[in-house]
This record gives structure tokens, C-alpha cells and sequence, in this order.
């Protein structure tokens, strides 16, 4: 078989394109492999808009291939076909039913009667890990299989600009991402970025408006600063200082204004079910957080202490292979900017997502030398910007920060 002008080989057959570093049986370095998956992307995306699918169905409301899509993958000599899905018939004089499964009853519950009873629902960069652990160590916590589930988010958690579309998935998926919940047990997940988004918000009102909502603040300026080292880490940004992700990246800022955010929470949840702590409450005193937040839930043992109780949280570390964790995460990223969510929901659904993502967050890591400073103007610059938030949070929270300004 001989490459045509785009790099693709035609089969004998005449009815196939493949791509040939995906096609051949021999061993192929994992890099050809992911620049491979790159390439097929973005061909894909030409192809779509190039051939639009046949059918008048929304790509942006089914989880699915659309009709006339027949996509074929090739990895060494397996292959996985996904096919188009045939629209029910309708029925005369009836109505299909719903394909969204997220329909709920007026008293927020769905259908099916799975229901949350809690949410994390941020800060990033803010012990959410190891609230996240002691939750899930608790005997009378159903937490989630993993964290940052992240069902709700209409936006990417990196950016906050790239669109995210689990929520189109339904509630019968959600469910599936929770183990069985014994009785006694209340169920709940953590994804620290919830909280960034109106419509996140709106969406968790819709389905669970009595769920409780755990919140977790750091000095902004600090959980910016936090986050640039965490960002360089997983392959979001080269190796650029603190000032140049402030100038390119809006959302080292937008991730600490608190109250911009948490407001959209409180104008349609009690603030009786909206628990609140700092970094500085779980550094003065762990068990009195946890003792806390565990009466907040309703859990009879508050006096649990869980394994994670004095582990430090998420030590700041630097990548082994920084350019591995570029392919992975740019690799994704290329995918939803192309609007590839069927690649991306099969990756999800075998695992290997999930599996990329675990290792560039704790394979490919190593202890940092030393922990980078931040210059003392940027430090000023930061404060200014965050002074008038911080002042309006102090009168939502009634707290002190003053020492956050």
C-alpha cells in the first residue's frame, strides 16, 4: 500500500483509510503512537466538516456517533468500530421519550431515584485532595470511584474555556461513577471546580436542590501561585515564569475570586447547607474541621479519624518526562477543541483516560528541589487585584481576611 499525499494508505480493498502508524502489527514508540492519535483527530475534524452527518440529529446533544459516521481505529492489530446509532422509530400519535436522562421530578429527584447528598464543589488548589481522602475513609461515606468527576462542569478545569459535555451523558451515567450506597451511607463526590461556573451551579440545582455543599478556601494569591507550579507539572504550560501564565492564562485570577463565584451558589442554596472552612482552619486544627464537616453531613460518628487525618496534602512536585505530560494533556485537549466526544467517551469508558490521567499525576512525578519564590511586585499585583473580592467575601462569610489582603 502506498501513502497518498495526506499520509494515509488505501487497503486493497479500496473501502478503508487508515492511518498507517496506527495499522502496522510491529512495535511503534509511544510517541509515534500519540502523535499519531493527534493526527487522526484533526483529520477527523476536517472530515466532519467537510462531509456534515446525514440525519438532522445535534452532535452536541448525543453521546454517539451521528448517522453516516463509521469510524475505525486501528491500534497494533485490534481494532474498535463504533457504529451509528438508529433512531427509534416513532410511534403515531405518541411522543419519543426523552433521550436525556437527566429528567428529574419537582422535588429535584431523578427518575430512577439515585440521588447526591453531597458535593465538593472547590477550591482548586485548596486540600480538596485530602478533604476528598477523609471523606472517603469514612464507613458512612459512599464516595465517588474517583475524584473530580466532574459531571456538572460546562467548561474545561485547566482554562475554564474549553467546553466539557459529561453532563450529556446523563444521570444514568453519574450514577454508574459511585459505588453501591449501603443504608445509613450518604453519597458524594469532590470536583474542586464546580464552583467556577454559574451554569455548574444551575445544573446541581436542577437535579439535587438539597444537597450539601463543601467549600474550601487558601489565599487566593498563594492557590494562584500553587496552581502555576501544578500546571507546569502536568504539561498545561512550558517552562515559562509566574508573570507570563498571569499574562497568558485569565484564570490563575478567576479561580481565586471567591466571591464572584460563590455567590451564584448561595443565591440558590441555604446557607445552611453550604459548609465553608479555610486552609488555615485545617492547619490550626484537622480534627475540629473533620469533627465539623462530618456533623455537617448528618454522620453519627463525628469523631472518626480517618487514616489520611495527618497526611500532607499534595506535596508540590515537578514531572520526570515533562514532554509526556505535554502529549497527554494537549492530546486531550485537541479532542474537545475538535469536538471529538465520541473518542473521548470511549477513552473514558475503557479506563484509559482515567489511566493517563493518574499517571501524569503520580507516576511521572519526582519531589521538587525547591520550591520557585514568588517576586515580591508580583506578589503586590495580585493583592490589588483580589482586595475588592476579598472584602465582599468577608461580608458573605462574616470572617476576617485581613490577612488576605
Amino acid at each position: 500500500m502506498n501513502p497518498d499525499r495526506h499520509g494515509w494508505t488505501q487497503s486493497n480493498a479500496g473501502q478503508e483509510r487508515v492511518f498507517p502508524a496506527l495499522y502496522q502489527r510491529e512495535s511503534v514508540p509511544i510517541g509515534v503512537r500519540l502523535c499519531s492519535l493527534l493526527s487522526l483527530a484533526r483529520s477527523l475534524a476536517l472530515a466532519r466538516e467537510r462531509f456534515p452527518p446525514r440525519g438532522g440529529c445535534a452532535a452536541s446533544h448525543d453521546p454517539v456517533l451521528q448517522p453516516g459516521y463509521w469510524l475505525r481505529l486501528h491500534v497494533g492489530s485490534a481494532a474498535v468500530k463504533l457504529a451509528p446509532a438508529r433512531r427509534p422509530e416513532r410511534q403515531s400519535g405518541r411522543p419519543r421519550p426523552a433521550r436525556f436522562l437527566g429528567e428529574h421530578n419537582t422535588d429535584g429527584s431523578s427518575v430512577s431515584g439515585f440521588r447526591v447528598d453531597f458535593l465538593g464543589i472547590g477550591a482548586e488548589k485548596a486540600a480538596s485532595d485530602w478533604i476528598a481522602a477523609c471523606l472517603r475513609e469514612h464507613p458512612e461515606v459512599s464516595f465517588a470511584k474517583y475524584k473530580e468527576v466532574a459531571f456538572f462542569s460546562d467548561v474545561d478545569q485547566h482554562l475554564l474555556k474549553v467546553p466539557m459535555r459529561q453532563y450529556e451523558r446523563g444521570l444514568g451515567w453519574y450514577a454508574k461513577q459511585f459505588p453501591p450506597c449501603a443504608p445509613g451511607q450518604v453519597r458524594g463526590e469532590y470536583t474542586p471546580t464546580y464552583m467556577y461556573s454559574q451554569v455548574v451551579a444551575q445544573r446541581i440545582h436542577r437535579h439535587f436542590p438539597n444537597v450539601k455543599l463543601i467549600v474550601c478556601l487558601r489565599d487566593p494569591v498563594k492557590r494562584a501561585f500553587s496552581q502555576y507550579i501544578h500546571d507546569r507539572r502536568i504539561g498545561l504550560i512550558g517552562n515559562i515564569s509566574f508573570e507570563q501564565a498571569l499574562d497568558r492564562h485569565d484564570s490563575y485570577v478567576q479561580k481565586g475570586l471567591y466571591y464572584k463565584h460563590l455567590n451564584h451558589f448561595y443565591e440558590l442554596f441555604p446557607a445552611a447547607n453550604i459548609f465553608v472552612r479555610l486552609t488555615d482552619d485545617i492547619e490550626a486544627d484537622r480534627q475540629a474541621v473533620l469533627r465539623d464537616l462530618y456533623a455537617f453531613l448528618g454522620l453519627k460518628d463525628t469523631a472518626f479519624l480517618p487514616p489520611s487525618l495527618n497526611s500532607r496534602p499534595n506535596a508540590a512536585s515537578t514531572a520526570k518526562l515533562p514532554w509526556l505530560n505535554y502529549l497527554l494533556i494537549h492530546g486531550e485537549y485537541a479532542l474537545r477543541r475538535d469536538g471529538l466526544y465520541p473518542i473521548l467517551n470511549l477513552l473514558e469508558d475503557l479506563g484509559l483516560r482515567r489511566a493517563a490521567v493518574s499517571f501524569g499525576c503520580f507516576s511521572n512525578r519526582k519531589p521538587m528541589a525547591q520550591y520557585p519564590s514568588m517576586r515580591e511586585d508580583t506578589r503586590e499585583r495580585l493583592r490589588r487585584e483580589f482586595q475588592d473580592d476579598v472584602q465582599r467575601l468577608e461580608g458573605l462569610l462574616g470572617r476576617d481576611l485581613s490577612h488576605w489582603k
